[in-house]
Order: structure tokens, then C-alpha cells, then sequence
């Protein structure tokens, strides 16, 4: 194998070509799917570090790719949340358990927030 071979793609390369990827969508699959057929066809012919490059821009393509079709919200980002989470945690001292919080997050913070109702009691 040639180790001093040139790799025409490289991870800077790929992502300044993605700053117009606005104007153009189809591009991302694009470059995902050349990089599959690269790195199927031709991993005899690279060399271990070269295909581990690829492999690695490959990998990384495919989940920015899967994260635009992303639909959930997560509460811990809402920075209100957050902050009641860091409260109550600081509040608990060394006392505080996983099932503790969890307790806190189901009956408490999420109640309050109007994201569930409260559990009647039984």
C-alpha cells in the first residue's frame, strides 16, 4: 500500500463545501453516498489510515444528516427547566437519589411546567 498517497477528501474540505448546502439539500446525500461507494469500492486501494479518514467524514455526514429530521424537544433545554433541576438538585445536598429525581421530575417539574397532570392518588 502507498503510504504517502494523497487523500483528495478531507474533513475541512467537506465541510467548507457545506456552507451552501442551504441553496442545495440534496448535496449532503450526495456526499454521503459518494463516500459509501468510495469506501466500498476502493478499500483494497487505500490505505488503513486514508479509509479510516473517510470512514470517520462518513459517519459523522450520516448523523449531522440524520439530525435535521430531528422532532423532539427536550425539556433540559428550555433554560427555566434547567435551572429548577439545578435548584432542586443543590437543594437534595448529598441525600439526593436517581429515583428521588426522578420523583421530583414526574410529580413536581413537569406538573408544574403543564406538561403532565397530576397523578391522583390512589
Amino acid at each position: 500500500m502507498n503510504k504517502h498517497r494523497s487523500t483528495p477528501i478531507d474533513f475541512k474540505e467537506v465541510l467548507d463545501d457545506m456552507e451552501d448546502e442551504d441553496q442545495n439539500p440534496f448535496n449532503l446525500n450526495e456526499k454521503i453516498e459518494n463516500l459509501k461507494i468510495e469506501l466500498k469500492n476502493q478499500q483494497k486501494s487505500m490505505t488503513v489510515a486514508e479509509y479510516n479518514k473517510k470512514r470517520v467524514i462518513f459517519e459523522y455526514l450520516t448523523r449531522l444528516d440524520q439530525g435535521k429530521h430531528k422532532k423532539t424537544i427536550r425539556l433540559i433545554d428550555d433554560g427555566n427547566i434547567a435551572e429548577k433541576c439545578h435548584i432542586w438538585i443543590h437543594s437534595q445536598g448529598e441525600t439526593t437519589t436517581s429515583q428521588k429525581f426522578k420523583e421530583f421530575v414526574e410529580n413536581k417539574l413537569l406538573v408544574d411546567s403543564g406538561v403532565m397532570r397530576k397523578k391522583p392518588l390512589v
